[in-house]
């Protein structure tokens, strides 16, 4: 589901506390001393395996900001958007984390001051793809010069 993907993309991104080594290290402990049933350790197996495929370090993410289109980013953290949304207010399109955080302090457009709510928010589906296969393409360029 998308609140799962959107999980293993926070998780992978945490340069702080994220690491696959953590990781197989819990599987380890979890599974030596029979902490977990095997249908759990399956789970966390395969949550760990997504999590190692969206991690992006910091110099690559940095990258792909600095190579990104105006428009793939959001307008007031310059950071690339990874679900785009319209706010009908301004028209703008701010990455949905970003305007749920605003809102949650400030329940207006921060381009206009309009009165606005997160159920206002248009998804935009087919920027959301546009951005992520962009993202698939740069990252293996990124790669393929590491």
């Amino acid at each position: 589901t998308e609140a799962i993907d959107r999980f293993v993309m926070a998780v992978a991104e945490d340069d702080r506390s994220y690491s696959q080594a953590l990781f197989d290290k819990a599987l380890y402990i979890l599974e030596q001393r029979s902490l977990k049933n095997a249908q759990s350790l399956t789970r966390l197996r395969e949550f760990a395996l997504k999590c190692q495929g969206a991690k992006v370090d910091s110099r690559a993410m940095l990258f792909l900001e600095n190579e990104a289109p105006d428009h793939y980013l959001d307008p007031l953290l310059a950071s690339l958007m990874t679900n785009p949304v319209r706010l009908p207010t301004s028209d703008n399109v701010m990455e949905l984390s970003a305007i749920k955080g605003q809102l949650l302090s400030d329940p207006r457009d921060p381009f206009n001051r309009a009165p606005l709510s997160v159920d206002m928010l248009e998804p935009l589906p087919e920027l959301k793809r546009e951005i992520a296969e962009w993202r698939e393409r740069k990252l293996a360029e990124y790669q393929a010069q590491q």
